[in-house]
Formats: structure tokens, C-alpha cells, sequence
């Protein structure tokens, strides 16, 4: 008896210590536990900000850059000489002074040139004036009239009446192919072996065709305020008309020689022109790249905001030439895997292509739109790109130019603009 007592003592001190172990083990696998989940947390809160560091997303940015719009039609140079030749009507316009202001850029103006350039300033209409009516009903809640009040005002219509003709050449640029007829023709001028060697002199050649004829008729419209009678509507046109009239035959005068040298540069020369173009911009900003890659963007803007019609592009394209550099980068650090890091090659891409086509080098505008295909993401971009550059190529040989900008000594801020182009409205 006395036995099993000493030995159930042991059993029941043996238990006690493994529960008494037990509880320490517990506790210890407690404690590792709850450090691995301050692990886990820790490890899952540092890939959540290197993910987030990673983010790009990619916003439009524009940007005005100024280029030369080709003309129309292209002459051959020994064919550019012009004479300009104004009358005048019933109005005794200055046509000296008319005639001085009318220029077509690159070209000779001698007083037999091989183009004729013919304005006709016939005179400024005075309109005749009349007065509109209008009534001004007042409503109740039940939308019934319970008055009415007439307004008056006068009213009128002056007309400046001018036209520009052009004689000359007219060879304008096609991106179609020949036809078939075209074709045969020329080949067949070119098989002839008794023109192969003949020289054809045109020196003397003085173009008597019209190629284009254009109106510079311009209106402009005068009206008073609105008054409640009619004679106070009259009073204030007799008061003020005969001062309008004069501002706007004024304005018909000083602005005629510059619509018509437009006019001509469009066709035959060359004109300012401006593209609000679209370019890509990285907007998260605790992306690794934000920094360099918003400092690029800036410094684009303020680096094509020199380039001028004007100018070659000699220290534009050197002055770019580190963004490029860090654009190119980009594509060689980061792969195509992942979707953030392929939004930021594609907008480096679209960046490359876009300053390419402004420096007029289509042949890497065409490089990197193949670029596009070949890796398969964003490929109307990359066709877009191909497009445009061909074209551009195309009209660039058609008029023997190595860009778009023609050099001259003018201020090409004092030169008005083209209408400004929206590049890429997508």
C-alpha cells in the first residue's frame, strides 16, 4: 500500500512537471508565433510600399512646338521668281504699300518673275443698316403671358471686296499612287532615247496659266445695344456708325497684304505653324523614376518652346539629345512583364517617337513604331506612328527639304500663326 502511494506521488509529480513543461512550450510556440505574424505583417507591409513605389500611372502632357508648314505645290527653284501686280477700284487703295508688304518666302521677286501675282483691292461697301425686334415675354407660374416689352436694335454690314490670282505652276504633293495612264506616260518619256540627252531650256518660261484664284472679301458687322424704342436704337448707330465704318476699312486695309502673302506662302512658300502635341508624363510620385522623369518633361516643354519656323533644328536636336539618352534608359531597365513597367516603356516610346517626328527624322519615328508591333502592346500607337512618318518622309522628298523650317531673318513671333493643330486627339 504504502508502494502504490509513493508511486502514485511519482505519477502525479511526473504529470504536473510535464504539464508545468508543457505550458512553457506553449508559451514559447505562442511567442514564436506571434513573431512570425510581426514577420509576415512586416514582410507583407514591405512588398505593399515597394509595390506602390512601382506604380506608374501615366497621364497626357502638352506641348507647343512650332515647325514650318510645307507648301501645297512644289517649283522647281530655278522657276522661283515672281512679280505682283495690284489694282485698285472705286476706293484708292495704296497700292504701292500693298505691293511692297506681299512676299513669298525663299522665292525672287524681280519685275518680270515667272509667276504673276495679281491682288485687286476693289473697294469697302458701306451696308445698309435696319433695325431687329425682339419681345421679351414675362410669365406667371402658370407659364401665362402677363407682359411683354419690345427691344430695338440697328444693325449693319460692311463689305471690304478683294481677290488674289495666282499664275503659275501647280504641282501639288500626292501620297496616291500614279495611275496606270500616268505611268505609262512617263514611261514612255523615259524610254524615248531621242529626249534622253536633250536638254530643254525653260529660262525664259513666264507661266500664264491661273492656278488659283482667291477671294479676300471680308464683312464685318456692326450693331447697337438694344433699346425699348426705335429712336433711341437710331440715335446711337448715327452716333456711332461713321467711327465703326472707319475702324473696319482700317482693319481691311492693314491686314489685306498679310492675308494674301498667306495666302501665296501656303501655296508656294512656306508659313508658321504650331501643333499642340501630346506627349506622356509619369504621375506617381513615389515611383523611382518620378523625379528624373518629370525633369525631362519640363525641360522638353521649355527646349521646344525655342524651336522657330524659321530655324534648323541643329541646337534643339543637341540640346535633347539627354533626354533621349534617359527615354532610351528606360527601355533597357525595365522589362515588359509587369504592367506598370510596360505603361512606362510604352510612355517612353511614345515620348522617343513623338520627339523624333519634331525633328524631323521619320526613319526613327518608323523604328520605333515597328518597336510597338513587335512587342504587341499598344499597336495603334505604333501604326499611328508609322503612318504619320511615312507621309512625312514622303513630303519632305517631294520637296527636296531636309526639315520643316525655312530659313529666313524675319521674327517669327512676328509672324501669324496657322491655325494651331491638335496633334493626336486621342
Amino acid at each position: 500500500m504504502a508502494r502504490y502511494l509513493v508511486l502514485e506521488a511519482l505519477v502525479m509529480t511526473y504529470t504536473i512537471m510535464q504539464l508545468h513543461y508543457f505550458v512553457i512550450c506553449l508559451d514559447i510556440i505562442k511567442s514564436l508565433y506571434s513573431m512570425k505574424q510581426h514577420i509576415l505583417v512586416l514582410g507583407i507591409l514591405l512588398v505593399a510600399s515597394y509595390c506602390s513605389g512601382q506604380k506608374a500611372d501615366i497621364d497626357n502632357h502638352r506641348i507647343y512646338v512650332e515647325y514650318a508648314s510645307l507648301p501645297e505645290n512644289f517649283v522647281f527653284p530655278e522657276d522661283r521668281s515672281y512679280y505682283v501686280d495690284v489694282s485698285t477700284g472705286s476706293y484708292k487703295f495704296d497700292k504701292d504699300d500693298l505691293s511692297n508688304q506681299i512676299t513669298i518666302r525663299g522665292w525672287e521677286r524681280t519685275e518680270s518673275g515667272k509667276v504673276g501675282i495679281k491682288l485687286s483691292a476693289t473697294d469697302f461697301v458701306r451696308g445698309k443698316s435696319s433695325y431687329k425686334k425682339r419681345v421679351a415675354e414675362k410669365k406667371d407660374k402658370d407659364g401665362k403671358v402677363i407682359s411683354k416689352t419690345n427691344y430695338y436694335r440697328y444693325e449693319v454690314t460692311n463689305t471690304g471686296r478683294a481677290n488674289l490670282k495666282i499664275y503659275g505652276p501647280v504641282n501639288k504633293f500626292s501620297d496616291k499612287e500614279p495611275s496606270k495612264k500616268e505611268q505609262k506616260k512617263e514611261d514612255e518619256k523615259n524610254s524615248n532615247p531621242f529626249l534622253k540627252d536633250v536638254a530643254i531650256d525653260n529660262s525664259e518660261e513666264v507661266f500664264e496659266d491661273l492656278a488659283r484664284n482667291h477671294d479676300l472679301s471680308k464683312t464685318y458687322n456692326y450693331q447697337t445695344s438694344e433699346f425699348k424704342t426705335i429712336k433711341e436704337a437710331s440715335d446711337e448707330y448715327n452716333r456711332n456708325s461713321s467711327r465703326e465704318y472707319a475702324d473696319q476699312l482700317e482693319e481691311f486695309t492693314s491686314t489685306l497684304a498679310s492675308r494674301a502673302t498667306h495666302e501665296l506662302n501656303r501655296f508656294y512658300g512656306y508659313n508658321r505653324n504650331r501643333d499642340w502635341a501630346k506627349f506622356k508624363r509619369l504621375d506617381s510620385k513615389k515611383h523611382p523614376e518620378f523625379e528624373m522623369y518629370d525633369n525631362a518633361i519640363k525641360a522638353l516643354k521649355e527646349i521646344f518652346s525655342q524651336k522657330r519656323f524659321n530655324k534648323a533644328h541643329t541646337d534643339i536636336k543637341n540640346s535633347v539629345t539627354p533626354i533621349i539618352d534617359y527615354f532610351e534608359s528606360i527601355l533597357t531597365n525595365y522589362g515588359a512583364n509587369d504592367k506598370h513597367q510596360k505603361r512606362l516603356k510604352a510612355a517612353s516610346m511614345y515620348n522617343l517617337a513623338q520627339i523624333y517626328y519634331y525633328l524631323d527624322e521619320p526613319d526613327k519615328v518608323i523604328a520605333i513604331g515597328n518597336q510597338y508591333l513587335n512587342w504587341g502592346h499598344d499597336k495603334k500607337d505604333g501604326e499611328r506612328f508609322i503612318k504619320k512618318a511615312k507621309s512625312l518622309k514622303e513630303q519632305l522628298m517631294f520637296h527636296d527639304m531636309a526639315g520643316r523650317y525655312f530659313e529666313t531673318n524675319e521674327n517669327a513671333d512676328d509672324i501669324d500663326l496657322e491655325d494651331v493643330t491638335v496633334d493626336d486627339e486621342n
